[in-house]
């Protein structure tokens, strides 16, 4: 037989999923502002390697196949970091 959960043991699981609930969201808040920690210089990377690219005269040089490579780069990045959603990284 199964007896009823008394107060104290309900107030105590309420304690704890709220303290569960901002735990959670502390750790939301620290990777949202992690991501933007990333994005922010990671644009400003494609932002020169692309203008770097876009004003070379000339034939293609390694060089312009490194910018190349460093925009394609940062935008798979960005890309990564839009697709992932917060609550599906684990903690």
């Amino acid at each position: 037989m199964h007896m009823p959960a008394s107060k104290s043991d309900i107030e105590t699981l309420r304690e704890h999923f709220l303290a569960m609930q901002q735990q959670l969201y502390q750790k939301e808040k620290a990777l949202l502002q992690l991501k933007h920690d990333l994005k922010t210089p990671l644009t400003s990377i494609q932002l020169i390697a692309e203008f770097m690219l876009n004003n070379q005269e000339g034939d293609i040089t390694e060089e312009r196949k490194q910018l190349g490579m460093i925009v394609a780069c940062c935008q798979q990045i960005n890309q990564r970091l839009e697709q992932t959603p917060v609550a599906n990284i684990p903690l």
